[in-house]
């Protein structure tokens, strides 16, 4: 039976595409909207891009470099900084794009319908719209199938005879629609290119002058399976008459066939994908249908539960009213954090599942051709962030894709980083697309140059083995970590201050530096995130390394520079963390990117660290810019990047309290009706959906309950339970939670205390359980289970 406390429900249909509901299958995106005499699903297919492959050198970059960084080194900033912008720089990235909508329009009038609900069930990825008119029930079911690769629609009257509607395809793009034997095909080619948001649509540019023109071809498909009544299919659409029962099927492909491989011209044949997958799911009843992707959405969705308190008033409340009434810090509805946590987990099922690209900007889905910074993979924090969560939430199998993507990322990387910087390895910047493009986006050094988002991806390939403990998962990702390690080991130079080793050149994140001078810039050398993000590289391939006996040679040139990199400081005038090599402060509020050591690594660790700890703990505290006035351009930040680096700072700082007000404000500020996070930046009136928002705030959750690092150069992990536990969530449970070292962690407590605690040994054998001030030190077999409670509390 389904769980009640898993669904969003609402008595209205969606009047904006932040009500519509979202679903997926990883590949295929649907934003369900539950109109009464008009539903509309609009559809994403998540290879459906702009633009085509095609790597581009910039031979002024390589002959640059040595006067970029001689002049960083003599303290001539500003000169460096044009002249990167003038010789460093690249294209841009190309665009995700909406495939388009399927609409049904009913003959009946929507003020005749009374008894409306729409809901989408988180415990079956389910969506069911349910309304009476004129004396008959209707029913709406709506689930994207993973097992079925399609978006399956039910469609059902409790009298007979009653189910008609005329049903259409339709695109923002370019399309055509043509009927055929029991389907209706769209069928179209993407533009080469688009227009981010800019406050006005602005048509894409197709390739209208080859002969044979350039783009990536797409293709939809219709099919429909009738009870009683009849079906016809008219290039205008598929009309149903006077029919028991329908189900509609829509398949959705495009030619992408690979980052290197020309889409237009090499390109898979999407209209036979199209064919196999409506024959595959050809025959089967609605019911096998829904049992399929039921039983295969749950296997991922029931490994972990979480119960954090009920409020039966709030939860009475249909949930974009609850969302409306909640208030941070007042701890009346504490079900909704859970709910949203579930939200995230559900979202990252539905966005990023084995075989399907990333989780992108938005997820998967988009319903404009103007999306806010492409709706690309934003590799300098957001795409990262997507995959916070993922391996913590037992949901390991969604983190894959974007590896895939790094280890295909690393190939056009490899070209950019000999011909940009004549170094070994591979490099990316601060954005890729389906292409996989590597090279600067642009060329403003203020983003442009962030050349460490390599160390960051690769990071997230040693996470993976670090909670599987496989080592095929190690062997796979060495090769992509040892390239990342080589391009980083070539771009240090000697700094002549304290003659550290630190990046050059180098930017801190987007940020915009001030001296002790007054002078501004962005480009620099050693920043405080680069050089935690090369620490945790070098110190990752070492041991990986060390663990498959490979690449002595290498190990030996990490093991001597490792140590001489720029270490973090305290600044003497502030007593923060020094965020630049000299103590400088930053211009913009809440890009603390500086925090990525207690977040990402335990460089940073209230216990282990200390003075490093308090210092960033000063940075959050001084500033607290989510409590000032939301700036007329930026809103209140609390919908993407900055609330989740905020709030997961305070858990892995041990402050939960800290960490569940940004939460909360985050619930308050940011959450949409339909639970997606909006980021008000650049458009206060008109929010936009930013998925990161969602996973950033997951991951907290997932931060406030366990923790676990590597306490030992053996290579065991310290499992901390409750790390984070704030006042107003005294009685829960969670149950599958992973940690790193190979461990599964169920967990109990009341009046803020532990009182239960069961740990499965995956893979695992050795580890330290860390509860308070009590430890113990645990040799389990693989498989083993064994109850903590009484040893640590309870």
């Amino acid at each position: 039976m389904s769980n009640p406390d898993l669904k969003l429900w609402y008595t209205r249909p969606a009047e904006r595409w932040t009500e519509s509901l979202l679903m997926g299958n990883g590949r295929i995106g649907a934003c369900l909207w539950g109109g009464i005499d008009r539903e509309l699903i609009n559809l994403n297919e998540d290879s459906l891009w702009t633009g085509e492959p095609g790597y581009e050198i910039n031979p002024r970059a390589l002959p640059a470099l040595s006067e970029v960084r001689r002049l960083l080194l003599a303290g001539e900033f500003a000169q460096a900084e044009k002249m990167a912008g003038e010789n460093l720089g690249g294209k841009g990235c190309c665009m995700y794009l909406p495939l388009g909508d399927l609409s049904i329009q009913f003959p009946f009038h929507a003020s005749g319908a009374k008894q409306y609900r729409r809901q989408l069930d988180l415990d079956t990825a389910v969506a069911r719209i349910s309304l009476l008119h004129d004396g008959v029930r209707y029913a709406r079911e709506v689930f994207v199938s993973h097992p079925g690769r399609a978006v399956i629609v039910r469609l059902t009257a409790d009298k007979s005879g009653k189910v008609s509607f005329t049903a259409a395809l339709s695109s923002l793009l370019r399309y055509e629609t043509k009927a055929g034997e029991r389907v209706l095909r769209m069928t179209g080619r993407a533009p080469m290119r688009g227009f981010i948001y800019s406050g006005k649509e602005r048509p894409p540019i197709y390739d209208d002058e080859s002969p044979e023109p350039k783009g990536m071809r797409w293709e939809a498909q219709l099919g429909a399976v009738n009870q009683g009544g009849a079906l016809h299919f008219t290039d205008e659409g598929l009309v149903a008459e006077n029919c028991d029962a329908v189900t509609l099927m829509v398949v959705a492909r495009t030619s992408y066939n690979g980052p290197v491989r020309s889409p237009s011209r090499q390109g898979k044949d999407e209209s036979a994908l199209c064919r196999e997958d409506l024959d595959l799911i050809a025959g089967q009843t609605y019911d096998a249908l829904r049992a399929a992707h039921v039983a295969d959405y749950q296997e991922l969705f029931h490994r972990v539960s979480l119960d954090l308190g009920h409020s039966a008033a709030a939860e009475a409340l249909p949930t974009d009213e609850r969302i409306r009434q909640y208030r941070a810090g007042a701890g009346a509805d504490p079900g909704l954090a859970a709910l949203y946590y579930q939200f995230g987990r559900y979202a990252l099922i539905s966005a990023s599942r084995p075989g399907s690209q990333p989780s992108n900007l938005q997820g998967i889905w988009s319903a404009t051709i103007n999306p806010a910074w492409g709706s690309n993979w934003t590799i300098n924090c957001n795409a990262q962030i997507n995959s916070w969560p993922a391996e913590a939430a037992n949901l390991a199998e969604c983190h894959q894709p974007l590896i895939d993507m790094v280890e295909e990322l690393s190939i056009d990387g490899a070209r950019v980083a000999k011909e940009f910087y004549g170094a070994r390895g591979w490099v990316s910047h601060q954005g890729t697309d389906i292409w996989k493009y590597a090279s600067p986006v642009g060329s403003k050094p203020q983003w442009s140059n962030f050349v460490v988002s390599n160390a960051w991806l690769a990071q997230h390939l040693w996470e993976h083995y670090a909670f599987s403990l496989e080592p095929d998962d190690l062997r796979r990702a060495w090769p992509t970590i040892r390239g990342a390690a080589q391009f980083h080991l070539d771009m240090l130079v000697e700094e002549p201050k304290h003659k550290w080793l630190v990046t050059a050149p180098d930017i801190n994140f987007e940020n915009i530096w001030i001296d002790q001078e007054g002078n501004t810039g962005s480009l620099c050398i050693g920043s405080t995130p680069t050089m935690q993000m090369v620490r945790e590289l070098f110190s990752n391939a070492i041991r990986a390394s060390q663990i498959l006996g490979e690449d002595a040679d290498l190990r030996a040139e990490l093991e001597a520079a490792l140590p001489r990199l720029a270490p973090m400081q305290i600044s003497p005038t502030t007593g923060q963390l020094q965020e630049y090599l000299d103590d400088w402060r930053r211009r913009m509020k809440a890009q603390v990117l500086s925090s990525w050591g207690a977040i990402c690594s335990a460089q940073i660790h209230p216990r282990r660290t200390p003075e490093l700890a308090a210092g960033l703990r000063k940075i959050f505290d001084t500033e607290r810019w989510w409590e000032e006035k939301p700036d007329p351009l930026m809103g209140p930040c609390l919908g993407s990047w900055e609330g989740a680096f905020q709030a997961n700072a305070y858990a892995r700082l041990g402050d939960g309290d800290a960490a569940l007000n940004i939460l909360d404000l985050h619930l308050q500020k940011a959450v949409q009706p339909n639970l997606g996070s909006a980021f008000l930046g650049h458009a206060p009136n008109n929010p936009m959906f930013q998925i990161d928002g969602n996973l950033g705030q997951t991951a907290t959750v997932n931060e406030m309950l366990l923790q676990s690092h590597l306490c030992d150069a053996d290579g065991i992990y310290e499992i901390e339970l409750l790390p984070a536990l704030p006042k107003l969530w005294p009685v829960g449970q969670v149950r599958g939670l992973r940690a790193r070292g190979g461990f599964g962690i169920d967990i109990a407590w009341n009046s803020g205390a532990l009182v239960s605690a069961r740990i499965r040994a995956v893979n695992g054998t050795r580890t330290r359980i860390r509860y308070r001030e009590r430890m113990l030190d645990l040799a389990l077999v693989k498989g083993e289970q064994r109850d903590l409670t009484g040893t640590l509390g309870g």
